[in-house]
């Protein structure tokens, strides 16, 4: 696996590596890409995260395939900012950054939408 970050790249042979690297990727605000390596970069996994808040976006392909948000609380109709506002995202997206990292680590696995959370449509 690959991770990409705002922080670094990084290559990852074991889950323990990956997990490892995620740790530090989520101790900041930061916008993180996972994939299989850093010439293969679909599917991936895309994460937002700001202290215990992310959002996740699932691309199963560049041009088309299953493009997937998460989903967190239907009832939220506030903006949230990450990465300093580069990013504005619709409160709804937005899951605990816990429940981003279980993402990331079942993505590691079979590198397909996790089933961990529920997922809204792109």
């Amino acid at each position: 696996m690959f991770i990409s970050s705002n922080i670094g790249s990084f290559p990852c042979n074991s889950l323990e590596e990956y997990k490892a690297h995620l740790e530090t990727c989520f101790q900041q605000e930061n916008e993180i890409w996972c994939s299989q390596s850093e010439e293969s970069k679909y599917p991936c996994l895309s994460i937002l995260v700001k202290s215990d808040q992310a959002v996740v976006n699932y691309f199963e392909a560049e041009d088309g395939g299953e493009m997937l948000v998460s989903f967190g609380d239907e009832d939220a109709e506030d903006i949230v900012s990450f990465c300093d506002g580069q990013y504005e995202i619709a409160a709804w997206q937005v899951i605990p950054a816990s429940d981003a990292m279980e993402c990331a680590l079942e993505f590691f696995q079979s590198q397909n939408a996790p089933g961990c959370i529920d997922w809204g449509e792109l």
